[in-house]
């Protein structure tokens, strides 16, 4: 059975309560995928059990967990199934993200090998904290000599300050267009083409991890250079203090400096 035209109404209705692209195409491709595994009379609580129990990465595990939960909500809204599988489907649990940042010698060897595009995109991670899908679509139109117009989840659009360094970069791209263009003229670069990029570059260097991993690098500096934790939240956008944790890794001699102050008479 063709199920394109109930995964291309599913991607109709995510549009329209403003899901990003990204989001319409992971959850489009996962619901296409479970249609032609199960059909729609196969979204039983035991499939999903079933399928939730593979063996898989605890962070995939979970994000198929909410992709089950936005389709399955979404079938019994248009009456596509009834009954409710997900009542039974206990949440996986949300694994602990570690920090991953760039070491300093890694951050170093990084920006002197990169070139061109890719050495742009990269800074546009370690400088201003961008994720793939924002420098993907990001345009000359975004960026002055004092700040940087970032649009990031769910279409919320921020105000950064600009580094000088990214001006000076800035004096080489188009103010017009998208600073990476795509496929399709006049359309900005998928994220995964960026990812892809960076990836690429990481490995030839004996890199591990992927272009994230400038975010995280991009929130440690700001914590290891003593800059306060609200203005850390502020620069990467966070709606809670406490996200900023997954980002930031403290380093040996900050842990041991903190112990220092502990001595009497410190």
């Amino acid at each position: 059975m063709n199920h394109e035209r109930t995964v291309a109404a599913y991607a109709t209705w995510m549009g329209s309560w403003g899901a990003s692209p990204r989001t319409i195409e992971a959850r489009s491709t996962f619901a296409r995928s479970r249609l032609r595994e199960w059909s729609l009379t196969g979204f039983t609580a035991e499939n999903i059990q079933e399928f939730l129990a593979r063996d898989t990465a605890d962070w995939t595990r979970l994000t198929y967990y909410n992709h089950l939960n936005d389709l399955v909500a979404w079938l019994r809204a248009t009456g596509a199934i009834t009954g409710d599988p997900m009542r039974m489907i206990r949440r996986p649990r949300q694994p602990e993200a570690e920090p991953w940042p760039l070491e300093p010698d890694e951050q170093k060897l990084v920006l002197s090998v990169a070139r061109g595009p890719v050495l742009t995109m990269i800074m546009l991670g370690l400088y201003a904290g961008l994720r793939a899908h924002e420098t993907a679509k990001f345009h000359g139109a975004d960026i002055t000599k004092e700040r940087i117009r970032v649009v990031g989840k769910g279409r919320k659009a921020s105000i950064l300050p600009c580094m000088p360094e990214l001006w000076e970069v800035a004096q080489t791209m188009p103010r017009d267009r998208y600073w990476f263009p795509g496929a399709t003229e006049g359309q900005p670069m998928k994220p995964d083409t960026v990812s892809m990029h960076v990836g690429k570059l990481f490995r030839g260097l004996g890199i591990d991890g992927g272009y994230h991993r400038c975010r995280h690098t991009f929130a440690t500096n700001l914590v290891r250079n003593g800059v306060h934790a609200r203005a850390v939240q502020a620069l990467m956008r966070h709606s809670q203090l406490n996200t900023i944790s997954i980002y930031t890794k403290m380093s040996d001699y900050q842990l041991r400096e903190a112990i220092e102050t502990l001595r009497p008479g410190a």
